[in-house]
């Protein structure tokens, strides 16, 4: 249940940035990068998602904050973002036409 959840949010973010008319804030941040590197928005969304992961571990080390981090945070991580580049992909081709002139 808990990856068919993701996936719906998937769907839904995917087809939000297609569209190009209002972003998140970190997927906007995330396609503000993509404008300045040479990567894909997916694999700058993922390496946000690690980043985030990362700062919430060394927080947990080295503060009094409990354990936060569950297998559905590992399992988020993981697919988030290699499912939403599919997903901008197969929306792109269905909503964007291209123009020729």
């Amino acid at each position: 249940m808990y990856i068919i959840s993701t996936e719906v949010c998937v769907v839904g973010v995917a087809f939000i940035m297609v569209l190009d008319e209002v972003t998140f804030a970190l997927e906007g941040f995330c396609d503000a990068l993509t404008k300045m590197i040479p990567l894909k928005f997916h694999v700058i969304r993922q390496c946000a998602d690690i980043l985030s992961f990362a700062i919430i571990i060394v927080m947990t080390l080295f503060t009094d904050i409990p354990w936060s981090i569950g297998i559905g945070t590992v399992i988020g991580m993981v697919i988030f973002g290699p499912s939403l580049g599919m997903f901008m992909k197969l929306f792109k081709r269905m909503l964007v036409k291209e123009v020729s002139i």
